[in-house]
């Protein structure tokens, strides 16, 4: 086995960009589904729910598989230390810049909508270390990615510098297992299975680091996961290789486990997880842990075949994403905050919040992150390189 060379891969990048992209979708559609959201439309849709349920599975594991990977070409570059020190300042900076700056305006809308506070919004602000939210106003809502990714990779650095040196051949054997046979390439789901499985009926709590540990166990496995995918190619080019039959396992354990769920058969979202493990609860969760590895293993394919390459619009693209996840929810829920007082439909009002979301994350990027050294700073941006100078 030989690993991929340590330059960034195109395709990497492109389903970093297109996973931040839906993220505009996704939580705008968070907007209409029948729980508790930041901000809710008085009337629900069951295609939000569907649409938010189905998503699920396997987005926030794409997040972390992704992030994985990209320590892998890290680790290329940087030692130990140095990559520790670049993951303070590209996740510690940005979390505590947007806890203060970017995210109390989605707290102070949700605030106004449940009748919990009435006033402008400096007023609200005043009150933002009056304690922890939910019961106080500070937050890291959206961001709470960051603050694990920062946890995580810090606490894996261990064993990722271990399967870097000494721990190599024991990565090599395992991989050359998953690629020995298709069918074992869903080794790596048995795991999250039982991540889930054990630990989700008691620890199935918000993010917050206390009593959320099936979240935890479950985005460290994708973590460590990414990297051990990303340190093969040959491993690469078998998902690529069995895209279709990773679709098939993906789309059946997605409507078997839909069926489940919609059936009864296993509480639905706002209701009390069962105490205790059951037959059916122990099936639903095998399917959440094949089915999120295989809707992962899929995209991975997806772009593998078709996005190889790289052109302008990756470069900004790549550029802007980090940037853009740090901004985009609190222009959504601002949006969404009057625009679910229309007289309009659900279709109506989601395509309007979720385009001037878009529009409006893109312009302020575009405008007040992008162009100015210190804001680049407190959004993980790396300082604008400066062009070469022309020959006289």
């Amino acid at each position: 086995m030989r690993p991929e060379r340590a330059e960034r891969l195109p395709e990497l990048d492109w389903l970093r960009v297109f996973a931040v992209l839906l993220l505009v979708y996704y939580h705008t559609a968070a907007i209409f589904v029948h729980w508790d959201s930041v901000v809710n439309n008085p009337e629900p849709s069951l295609w939000a729910d569907i649409f938010i349920l189905f998503v699920d599975q396997w987005y926030m594991p794409l997040f972390f598989l992704i992030a994985g990977a990209s320590t892998r070409f890290s680790l290329e570059r940087r030692s130990g230390l140095a990559y520790a020190g670049e993951r303070m300042k590209r996740l510690l900076v940005p979390l505590v810049f947007g806890m203060l700056v970017v995210v109390p305006p989605q707290v102070y809308f949700e605030r106004l909508q449940d009748g919990l506070f009435r006033g402008s919004f400096l007023d609200f602000y005043g009150r933002l270390f009056d304690g922890v939210y939910p019961a106080g106003n500070l937050s890291w809502h959206h961001l709470w990615f960051v603050a694990y990714l920062l946890v995580l990779s810090l606490c894996s650095l261990p064993v990722l510098l271990w399967l870097k040196g000494s721990g190599w051949p024991v990565l090599v054997k395992f991989c050359g297992l998953l690629r020995r046979r298709s069918l074992w390439l869903f080794l790596p789901g048995l795991p999250l299975a039982a991540a889930e499985t054990l630990l989700r009926p008691k620890f199935a709590g918000p993010a917050n680091f206390v009593n959320d540990w099936a979240s935890v166990c479950l985005f460290w496995l994708f973590f460590l996961y990414g990297n051990i995918l990303y340190s093969d190619a040959g491993l690469l080019e078998t998902v690529e290789s069995c895209w279709g039959r990773i679709l098939a396992v993906a789309v059946g354990s997605s409507l078997v486990g839909g069926f489940l769920f919609f059936a009864g058969q296993i509480p639905g979202y706002g209701n009390p997880l069962p105490q205790g493990l059951s037959p059916g609860w122990a099936l639903l969760m095998l399917l959440r842990g094949v089915n999120a590895w295989a809707w992962v293993l899929f995209w991975v394919a997806l772009v593998r075949r078709r996005l190889a390459f790289r052109n302008r619009l990756l470069e900004y693209a790549s550029e802007a994403a980090y940037p853009f996840y740090i901004l985009h929810e609190t222009w959504i829920v601002a949006i969404g905050y009057q625009v679910v007082r229309l007289d309009w439909g659900v279709a109506a009002k989601y395509l309007a919040i979720s385009t001037a979301g878009l529009a409006a994350t893109l312009f302020s990027y575009e405008i007040l992150v992008r162009r100015i050294a210190p804001i680049r700073f407190f959004f993980g941006m790396r300082p604008v390189r400066p062009l070469p100078a022309q020959p006289g």
